[in-house]
């Protein structure tokens, strides 16, 4: 509704506590957003996030969650940055410093 209203990206978080199935005490974190761009069609974009964590929901999302995945997404470009093909690794050895 704060989207349609300001005709712009809106995010909401909030936590709601768990079933009492569980052996310990967890909450879901609930990240609403709806983005928009111009020219095109408002796009729902919710994340749900199961913790264990007191901190505000905002804080575990955007301080620890989004930290975390933006880590792994540099590993991940590091790991596909080192596959190197073509002529100019054809033929490339390292060396070692303990066999100088």
């Amino acid at each position: 509704m704060r989207s349609k209203a300001t005709g712009r990206t809106s995010t909401s978080t909030g936590r709601r506590a768990t079933r009492q199935e569980w052996k310990r005490k967890r909450r879901v974190i609930i990240k609403a957003e709806v983005v928009r761009h111009p020219g095109r069609d408002p796009k729902r974009n919710p994340r749900f996030l199961v913790t264990n964590l007191p901190d505000a929901p905002q804080a575990v999302y955007e301080e620890i969650y989004c930290r975390r995945g933006d880590v792994e997404n540099r590993l991940k470009e590091l790991h596909h940055g080192l596959e190197w093909t073509g002529p100019a690794a054809r033929g490339f050895w390292p060396t070692s410093s303990a066999s100088s």
